[in-house]
């Protein structure tokens, strides 16, 4: 938490709180990487991509595709990062398909279950309602697919990501948000691009970093 303003005019609290960031492609990280003033780390040995940013304390990893992908990129960045000395919001953030979700909505995953074991896990909502992100249900599977479920949501690293970053943090701490990017009406994940991609998280980024302040003032 810093006190930000000028010595002579009015100032403000302004809550930073260490973010880790763990998104499977660039396209869905650049947005990301643009507001929070992220720099890519260039000595960096063997393992995923990271940025960084010492001014807003956050860190993020592109994954690749695929929970464990997901699982492994979120090891590599605790290991990378260091061992905190105060907590840490772990964010996986990017796209996913649904049935008939609007494409380009932001929804914040209160249920995530893997399609292979079965596991849920199920982060709790702790902010102001009024800075809340509509919520839903989401499945990670093995392989892309056309075949959406009626009610869930659809990616390949959430749970991934969930089996690894609850070993470090608790659960009111680990969160995921994804943009909706294929639904039945819009011709499924092949009509998805790079281009398309970018321009949904850059429309959302404003909502996501206010949740993302309402966040770290609830459990930091």
């Amino acid at each position: 938490m810093n006190r930000v303003g000028s010595p002579n005019g009015p100032c403000w609290i302004v809550f930073f709180m260490r973010t880790h960031w763990v998104i499977a492609l660039k396209p869905e990280a650049d947005a990301v990487i643009d507001r929070f003033g992220l720099k890519r780390i260039r000595n960096e040995q063997a393992g995923f991509p990271i940025w960084h940013s010492e001014e807003t304390g956050h860190w993020l990893v592109l994954s690749g595709i695929g929970k464990a992908n997901a699982a492994a990129a979120t090891a590599w960045l605790q290991a990378v990062s260091g061992e905190p000395d105060e907590a840490v919001l772990w964010l996986n953030f990017g796209i996913a398909g649904h049935r008939n979700r609007e494409i380009g909505s932001l929804i914040r995953a209160h249920k995530i279950t893997d399609s292979a074991t079965g596991k849920s896990w199920f982060p709790p909502a702790v902010w102001d309602r009024k800075h809340d992100i509509e919520s839903g249900e989401l499945l990670t599977v093995d392989l892309p697919t056309a075949d959406y479920p009626e009610l869930e949501l659809v990616d390949m690293e959430a749970s991934g990501f969930l089996g690894t970053a609850t070993r470090f943090e608790t659960a009111e701490r680990v969160q995921v948000l994804k943009i909706v990017s294929d639904n039945v009406s819009g011709g499924g994940f092949e009509k998805v691009d790079a281009e398309k991609v970018r321009g949904w998280t850059s429309a959302v980024i404003p909502a996501v970093a206010e949740w993302h302040g309402e966040v770290a003032r609830k459990v930091s």
